[in-house]
């Protein structure tokens, strides 16, 4: 065969080759694109549940939470309130309680930092630390005290909804649970007199729908009373009445209001005193 020949043999097998090739390739793609338009969806496979380290570092901390506690506070309610606060926190950003008790030291300052340092080795969960917090800053008083404080004080001057909300903190202190038709009562027989009468007894059915009738009331009242400032007694007006003529001290003259002026007349008896020798 000659050189020419063999090259001739060659393009044409090169040809043959790459139109199989595409014709392979082409039936290739025919194949995939009708299993993925026709064939079942291929599940994917669950994500493996995480580890108790990654769970670790995935939970939340108390880095960011403000609430503090120093321990100097006489009033129990005030370690409620920052209990509250923290335990709120707690389940908002999904601390866990391991890492919530290794927190704790964070939100605790002065006599309190100082105590939890005594105790934080004995302290091995987080409602052992809540509870210890308790004991120390937060001693429960019986109910019969309790209850000598709510009845103690009345309304008097405060706002409506300031002396409810006390009272309503009072009565949450107690050891048991009140009905709430029990805590309206408690709460209505301590209000002023004057909301009393507008306010009837039957016509309250929830705490917050007494505080909304008492505030009403109350901003009802302020209203009437500025604008009846600048009044006098019904029938008159707000200026001051007119003033009588004004007879003075002096036996020989006489001072009247005359034109808004005070103006002095002597006395008859005055000038013939003064004309006779």
């Amino acid at each position: 065969m000659t050189e020419t020949q063999v090259s001739s043999l060659l393009e044409a097998f090169a040809r043959s080759q790459q139109q199989a090739n595409r014709i392979l390739f082409e039936s290739i793609l025919t194949t995939l694109n009708r299993t993925t338009s026709t064939g079942p969806e291929v599940p994917l496979p669950p994500s493996p549940p995480m580890t108790a380290h990654e769970t670790q570092y995935r939970s939340g901390s108390f880095a960011k939470c403000t609430a503090r506690f120093d321990g100097r506070a006489d009033d129990a309610d005030k370690l409620e309130a920052f209990l509250d606060a923290i335990i709120t926190y707690k389940e908002c950003l999904s601390v866990s309680d391991e890492h919530a008790l290794r927190g704790l030291p964070i939100l605790l300052e002065d006599d309190a930092a100082v105590w939890w340092r005594g105790i934080k080795n004995s302290v091995h969960t987080w409602d052992d630390a809540v509870a210890r917090l308790r004991g120390m800053y937060g001693a429960a008083r019986p109910a019969y005290k309790i209850l000598r404080e709510i009845f103690a004080q009345e309304q008097g001057q405060q706002r409506c909804d300031v002396f409810i909300s006390r009272t309503r903190a009072l009565i949450a202190k107690l050891p048991y649970e009140l009905d709430e038709c029990i805590q309206i009562d408690f709460v209505y027989g301590l209000l002023d007199r004057r909301v009393r009468k507008r306010i009837t007894r039957e016509s309250v059915v929830s705490l917050d729908k007494l505080v909304d009738r008492a505030r009403e009331f109350e901003e009802s009242l302020a209203e009437v009373t500025h604008g009846d400032a600048g009044k006098g007694p019904r029938g008159t007006t707000g200026t001051h009445p007119k003033p009588k003529p004004t007879v003075s001290s002096n036996p020989h003259r006489v001072v009247a209001l005359v034109g808004g002026l005070l103006v002095a007349f002597p006395t008859l008896l005055h000038e013939i005193s003064m004309t006779c020798p």
